[in-house]
């Protein structure tokens, strides 16, 4: 099969590389467009509009040469953005409208230059849904959303679903919704890069507690909790003592922490940090959710809360037995690394296609 992924390729740390490479397997062709491509000069907007798409490794490889350059006006951008100020959602939507329409121009052309067996839309937020329709003309059409059902009602992300081919959701909430708005819709989660994230035999435990993510009210009232009962907790993220980690340096301190701490998302679905901090060998104790029960067992994968009290008794508990601990580390990375590499979430993607399509 011939796959154009339309995805975020801006930044190194994106996951839309290792879903790419789950895409490339039994002999598929898999060319990356990236509509997220930052455009600073009228030479740059021309280079961009020559460009043709890119493979998976050049293009990585031109990610991981650029060089991040947060500037005044972006960090005002990020503090409007973050406080959902009326006037920068409206200026928002006017910049996607004069901004995004000539990365719209391009794909166009470029599916229609291409004979493409499969576009796989990854959230593809900035670009218009009513692009669809335009791309069904000549290759069929999957939508892939990974966020929770409160940001798919604000980009209208049912939309997108219900004009694909076909869809999937990371939370079961927003698959049911989806199929509400007549689309055709399945329920598969977040993979994760078992390449990067895997246990290494040997790793000193020098951290009690991790949590790695931005601050919210929630997440820093549990925090909050823990050290006024002297839990030695560390954070990583926006808003906390110290900043965001990713890839190599995120994966080395889930490997030297005993505990990881996640929290879910509105009580139904989880991220992909699930996956990360399993991948990583560690153990993962998790605020519990719906879809977390659906696909993992208790105390033999990982564990889970549902209140400040038994989160602090569970943490005392692990802390103080071991062996127990990282038993159930090592099974919860024996589960996800069998289950639920991207190559594995990928694939189940590639056999629906061709159940449906038995031309390709």
């Amino acid at each position: 099969m011939r796959i154009l992924f339309v995805g975020a390729f801006n930044v190194p740390w994106s996951a839309d590389f290792p879903r790419a490479w789950g895409l490339k397997q039994d002999g598929n062709q898999v060319f990356c467009f990236n509509y997220r491509y930052k455009i600073k000069d009228e030479t740059q907007k021309q280079n961009y509009i020559n460009q043709k798409p890119q493979n998976i490794k050049t293009l990585l490889r031109n990610t991981l040469k650029s060089k991040l350059r947060i500037s005044y006006i972006k960090r005002l951008t990020s503090y409007f953005k973050t406080r959902n100020f009326p006037f920068y959602q409206k200026w928002m939507e006017i910049r996607n409208l004069k901004g995004f329409w000539r990365i719209t121009k391009r794909l166009l052309y470029e599916i229609k230059k291409n004979q493409y067996d499969l576009v796989f839309l990854c959230k593809i937020k900035p670009l218009s849904y009513k692009i669809i329709p335009k791309i069904n003309k000549y290759s069929k059409t999957w939508y892939f959303i990974m966020d929770p059902l409160s940001t798919v009602l604000y980009i209208n992300a049912h939309k997108y679903a219900a004009l694909s081919t076909w869809s999937s959701a990371t939370f079961s909430s927003v698959n049911t919704f989806f199929k509400k708005k007549g689309a055709n819709s399945y329920h598969i989660i977040e993979g994760y890069d078992s390449n990067i994230f895997k246990s290494i035999n040997g790793s000193r435990k020098v951290i009690d507690v991790i949590f790695t993510g931005a601050k919210t009210n929630k997440r820093e009232r549990f925090i909050n909790f823990l050290k006024k009962n002297n839990v030695n907790v560390i954070c990583y993220g926006n808003g906390w003592e110290n900043k965001s980690i990713y890839i190599n340096e995120l994966v080395d301190k889930y490997r030297e922490s005993k505990i990881i701490l996640n929290f879910t998302r509105g009580n139904i679905g989880f991220s992909d940090r699930i996956l990360y901090a399993m991948g990583s060998g560690s153990f993962l104790l998790s605020e519990s959710c719906k879809d977390l029960e659906k696909y993992f067992k208790r105390k033999i994968h990982l564990d889970w809360f549902k209140s400040e009290n038994e989160l602090i008794s569970l943490i005392n508990y692990y802390l103080e037995n071991d062996v127990i601990r990282e038993n159930i580390a090592a099974e919860g990375n024996k589960f996800v690394s069998e289950n639920f590499s991207w190559e594995k979430i990928m694939k189940r993607i590639i056999h629906i296609v061709k159940e449906n399509n038995k031309t390709l």
